[in-house]
C-alpha cells in the first residue's frame, strides 16, 4: 500500500526500468497470460489495461476484443514511452493513476491490470473507483500480490540490517473478505505461488532492479553497501538455493469481478 506522496518514486523507478522490462518481465509475462485465460467471453466496446507498462498484453487483449478500443493507463512515462516505441500501432495511452482513475463514470467494459494495484492505496479504494467507471455488466480483471511475496528477500537482509527490503501485503485471506464485501460480483477468485530461479543472489537482485518492483515503501535502507555487506548479503541468500538456483516467489491472487447491470 502506498501513499500518493511516494507515487513519484514508484514511477521513476519504472521508468528507470521502462527499456529493459520487456526483456526481463519474465513472471510479469507469466501472470498476465494466466489472467488472460480467465477473461470472460463478453463485447466490448472500450478495454482498458491499468497498469499496462510497455503494452506487452495489448495484442491478446486485441485478439480476445477483436472491435474493442484499447486504453492503456500507467503511472510512469517511461514506460508508456516506451509503449510507444516498441509498436508501429498509434495507441491510446495516458499517464494515470489507478488511485484517482481519469475516465468517465459508467465508461469502460473490461478493466484490465495486472500486477499493478498492489501500488495503490489500498485494494478497497480501487475497487470503488473501479466500480465508478465500468460500466453495469461490465468486467473487472486483476491480478495483485499477497503477504508471502518476496519473502527470500526479507529473510536474507534480516540477518544484514533492520531496514525494509520489501514491502507488506494484505493476506490471501484479507483481500478475499475485501471482494466479498464489495458491490461486486466475485466470478473467480485464484492463489497461486508464482516463482523464478536465479543462478546467483546478484542476478535476483538485478531482475527487481529491471522489472521495476525494487521501491520499497517504509524504512528503505539510503546508500550504498559496502563490498563486506554485500557479500554478507550474497551469502545469506544462498541458505535458500535449490536444485534449480535462488528462487524468487510471488504470493499471486487472480481475481474477475463483475458489475451486476
Amino acid at each position: 500500500m502506498s501513499s500518493s506522496s511516494e507515487k513519484p518514486r514508484i514511477a521513476n523507478n519504472f521508468s528507470r526500468a521502462a527499456s529493459v522490462y520487456a526483456d526481463h518481465a519474465i513472471l510479469q509475462k507469466q501472470v498476465e497470460q494466466q489472467l488472460l485465460s480467465m477473461l470472460p467471453a463478453q463485447s466490448a466496446d472500450t478495454v482498458v489495461d491499468l497498469g499496462c507498462g510497455p503494452c506487452l498484453v495489448f495484442p491478446r487483449l486485441q485478439e480476445h476484443y477483436p472491435t474493442a478500443k484499447l486504453i492503456g493507463l500507467d503511472l510512469s512515462y517511461g514506460m508508456l514511452r516506451e509503449a510507444s516505441k516498441l509498436s508501429k500501432r498509434q495507441r491510446c495511452l495516458c499517464v494515470a493513476d489507478a488511485d484517482q482513475l481519469p475516465l468517465a463514470s459508467n465508461s469502460v467494459d473490461v478493466l484490465f491490470s495486472s500486477l499493478a494495484l498492489q501500488w495503490c492505496q489500498g485494494l478497497q479504494h480501487v475497487l470503488q473507483q473501479a466500480h465508478r467507471v465500468v460500466r453495469p455488466g461490465g468486467t473487472l480483471a486483476f491480478s495483485t500480490l499477497a503477504c508471502g511475496t518476496l519473502d527470500e528477500v526479507h529473510q536474507a537482509w534480516a540477518s544484514i540490517d533492520d531496514y525494509e527490503h520489501t514491502n507488506e501485503f494484505a493476506t490471501v485471506a484479507e483481500q478475499y473478505r475485501l471482494l466479498l464485501n464489495s458491490p461486486w460480483q466475485l466470478q473467480a477468485f485464484r492463489a497461486r505461488t508464482e516463482q523464478l530461479h536465479f543462478p546467483s543472489a546478484k542476478a535476483l537482485l538485478k531482475n527487481l532492479r529491471q522489472t521495476g518492483v525494487n521501491t520499497v515503501l517504509s524504512n528503505a535502507r539510503a546508500g550504498l553497501l559496502t563490498r563486506n555487506q554485500y557479500r554478507a548479503v550474497e551469502a545469506s541468500f544462498e541458505q535458500f538455493r535449490e536444485a534449480s538456483g535462488i528462487p524468487l516467489r510471488y504470493r499471486t491472487l487472480y481475481v474477475v469481478l463483475h458489475k451486476p447491470k
